[in-house]
């Protein structure tokens, strides 16, 4: 037993910092893709996975690790139990998310989160905008944040500039190509039937599909 000690010892003390970190997170990865696909996570699970984050950033500082932990706490906001609470996780989540960007911004993902985090704490305020334009311009055509961009997109229309709205089209027409009904369900969530129209006005084909499924029977 004494001998086994020593030798862990000797492991620890001479890994270095980052490698340490990931032991830490390792468990715990699954979790971090599970949240990422937007299954659904046990409470006990997530607080879990916030706890070894928290640790692992103690050995290594990276933006990957600090963007996991703002997406935890953006999940603890929507099961936060009072409306203080919920700010409290949402603030939190916010700047754990520009921690984590200011060190790795070239994530497409986070951006997106960041967007959805602001959204819920703010409303439809102009910074909005910078965040899906980031994520916009790094995966522009990556399936699961398409219609995820223009979800936000619709209930923050009024505050999106002319220039950035010019950008979109296109995105309609991928989510009407691959996901028409949960555009649908988007649009009528965010009362957006004339926004959608518009940006899917230099289409026919696109529109008239938009428009089968729009007013086919639920």
């Amino acid at each position: 037993m004494f001998t086994a000690v020593c030798a862990g010892g000797v492991l620890i003390a001479g890994a270095s910092p980052r490698s340490i970190g990931g032991a830490v997170i390792a468990p715990y990865e699954d979790t971090l893709r599970d949240v990422a696909r937007q299954k659904k996570i046990s409470g006990a699970l997530l607080k879990d996975t916030e706890t070894a984050l928290k640790v692992s950033r103690k050995w290594v500082d990276s933006g990957e690790t600090s963007a996991g932990i703002g997406a935890m706490r953006f999940i603890a906001a929507r099961s936060a139990t009072t409306p203080e609470a919920q700010r409290a996780a949402l603030k939190d989540s916010i700047a754990e998310l520009r921690r984590g960007l200011s060190r790795m911004p070239a994530q497409p993902y986070v951006w997106l989160q960041l967007a959805q985090a602001e959204r819920a704490l703010n409303g439809a305020t102009p910074v909005i905008e910078k965040y899906l334009a980031m994520s916009l311009a790094l995966a522009p055509w990556e399936h699961r944040l398409v219609l995820a961009r223009l979800d936000i997109a619709l209930g923050t229309w009024s505050a999106l500039s002319p220039e950035f709205k010019a950008l979109l089209p296109g995105q309609f027409e991928r989510a009407v190509d691959t996901a028409p009904v949960q555009l649908v369900r988007a649009t009528r969530r965010n009362f957006a039937l004339r926004a959608v129209r518009q940006m899917l006005a230099g289409s026919s084909l696109h529109l008239d599909r938009f428009l089968l499924v729009y007013l086919s029977p639920d």
